[in-house]
């Protein structure tokens, strides 16, 4: 799977939760259920029909009954699995190291 198809899927796949948060929190939008299955299987589909084999292992279609708090967890839960790595600068991760584990070795330090 290419990063194109990957990030176009996990933005669907974000956009299904989003609006299946939406129905269950206002009750509006109660009718897309069947049109949001759809869509979640078909991203799903997508994924394994690219060989990804850890799909198979950890997501199952949604049935044609499914409600829609089911499948805004269910699309969450593939997101998370496709959510792209942050791609980060060199100077970007020497910052973050800086802050985060710098003061570990100043603490060190100021023990001796």
């Amino acid at each position: 799977m290419t990063d194109l198809d990957k990030r176009v899927v996990y933005n669907l796949l974000r956009e299904i939760k989003r609006l299946a948060a939406t129905a269950s929190l206002t009750g509006a939008l109660g009718d897309g259920t069947p049109a949001l299955i759809q869509a979640y299987n078909k991203c799903l589909n997508v994924i394994r029909d690219k060989g990804d084999p850890g799909v198979d292992l950890l997501f199952s279609a949604l049935a044609d009954t499914a409600g829609v708090d089911q499948v805004g967890v269910a699309a969450a839960l593939l997101a998370s699995y496709l959510r792209p790595e942050p791609k980060l600068h060199p100077h970007d991760l020497a910052a973050f190291n800086e802050d985060h584990y710098g003061h570990l070795e100043d603490d060190e330090d100021d023990e001796e």
